[in-house]
């Protein structure tokens, strides 16, 4: 197996070492708190501890979700989905308020990787957004 300096070139060797390598990262994991975030005046992500992948998707439902999602996977994330999936569970994530006073705040988990078959909501937002981009700068921006 590859060192930690000695990072595999082909997609086969370099997920067995990206999960090892994350989940060691994972266990003792310390998730910034609102607090922290508020005081480098930043918003973002911070991975959870203990964080682990999930166990990967057979071929078949890998199909399933392609079907359900009318979409075609490239076959290198339908590799990675075979081994990794998704973390088995979101991030903590903060964001700026939409309204004065504008602060950080909490919000809910996020995911870091979708899940196919859990992160619905996530899912149908990250493909409407494009076209609410679009939309939005037909409307706003004499595009």
């Amino acid at each position: 197996m590859a060192s930690d300096h000695d990072i595999p070139e082909e997609l086969d060797e370099f997920l067995p070492w990206l999960k090892v390598r994350t989940e060691a990262a994972w266990v003792d994991f310390e998730t910034a708190t609102l607090e922290e975030f508020r005081q480098s005046g930043v918003g973002g992500v911070s991975w959870r501890a203990g964080t682990k992948w999930q166990v990967g998707l057979d071929s078949e439902a890998i199909g399933d979700l392609e079907e359900r999602w009318n979409v075609r996977f490239p076959e290198d994330y339908r590799q990675f989905l075979s081994l990794l999936n998704a973390p088995d569970r979101g991030v903590f994530s903060t964001g700026w308020s939409d309204e004065p006073p504008y602060d950080l705040q909490a919000c809910d988990d996020e995911p870091s990787f979708f899940d196919w078959r859990r992160d619905e909501e996530a899912l149908q937002a990250a493909f409407q957004w494009p076209l609410e981009g679009l939309m939005y700068d037909v409307e706003n921006d004499d595009l």
